[in-house]
């Protein structure tokens, strides 16, 4: 086999590979079926802290996506903004797989599920909070602080659902340092806080130096959407929102998309999409 073919037919079964892993994407703390580089690995910096490597994400993020995914890319500079490497926030995503009826988030960042532990710390994730429709993010909270602690029952609120059944917006009973980074946990204790951690069949993974970037961790949340919900996202009006931090409120993601999440593309237009993409591929190899 000549060497042109056998790039030709590699080049095919990677972009096929990342542009059919939509309707398979799993939550395992790993970005690899959400995303890849058409040149080139993941950005690898010196080690996680503040200074050594710095924000190389968006330097050079990814571009090639699986059909259905919305990513968006953190700026330097997120409100607040300070404590380096260790606290960016890099990238939020989102995919919708109407196969499954599942919601998946996924965001990369610097800050290491285990907590930070520098000046004034330690200081840990705060819960992912989520607005359907376009909403304020107080419809759905996450659970994923990592923290050990007596106010955090000793880490059994890992991995936890709840939906908002009459609980007061944003209420939080650990508060954040900060007001900027309100807020940062769920009042799991309020009358109306609802758990859907098993009727949703929440799953929520920390992956740590992904892909062997020693300076960005992936967190991954997926569950189940009911009909309004499944509606209020994907419908003509849909929408959603979303707002993470943590403790110290270093960093801090609002995010707001007032645009319907797409539909899975169906399997021939998935593979179609996957020949264009060899087709760059292929293109910029041997003709650019």
């Amino acid at each position: 086999m000549s060497l042109k073919r056998a790039l030709q037919l590699t080049a095919l079964a990677v972009c096929v590979g990342i542009s059919t892993s939509a309707g398979a994407i799993t939550t395992d703390g790993n970005w690899s079926d959400w995303f890849a580089w058409s040149a080139g690995g993941p950005p690898v910096g010196a080690g996680n802290n503040a200074t050594a490597g710095g924000n190389n994400w968006n330097a050079g993020g990814p571009d090639l996506f699986a059909p259905g995914v919305v990513y968006q890319s953190v700026p330097d500079g997120t409100s607040p903004g300070s404590g380096g490497q260790d606290y960016d926030i890099e990238a939020v995503m989102l995919f919708f797989d109407d196969n499954t009826g599942r919601l998946h988030f996924g965001m990369v960042t610097g800050f290491d599920p285990a907590g930070a532990f520098g000046a004034g710390g330690p200081h840990y994730a705060g819960d992912v909070f989520f607005g359907l429709g376009g909403a304020p993010a107080s419809d759905l909270a996450v659970t994923v602080g990592t923290e050990v602690t007596a106010a955090n029952d000793f880490g059994a609120r890992f991995g936890q659902l709840f939906g908002n059944g009459g609980w007061s917006t944003e209420s939080v009973n650990v508060p954040a340092h900060v007001a900027a980074a309100d807020p940062y946990r769920v009042d799991e204790d309020a009358a109306g806080a609802i758990d859907l951690t098993v009727a949703r069949a929440l799953s929520v993974s920390w992956g740590t130096n992904v892909n062997g970037s020693t300076e960005h961790n992936f967190l991954e949340i997926s569950f189940l959407l009911d009909a309004l919900e499944i509606e209020a996202v994907t419908g003509d009006n849909g929408g959603i929102s979303l707002h993470w931090t943590m403790l110290c409120g270093n960093d801090v993601v609002n995010f707001v998309r007032e645009e319907p999440l797409a539909p899975l593309p169906e399997p021939a237009t998935i593979a179609l999409f996957g020949m264009g993409l060899a087709g760059v591929a292929l293109r910029k190899r041997f003709f650019g």
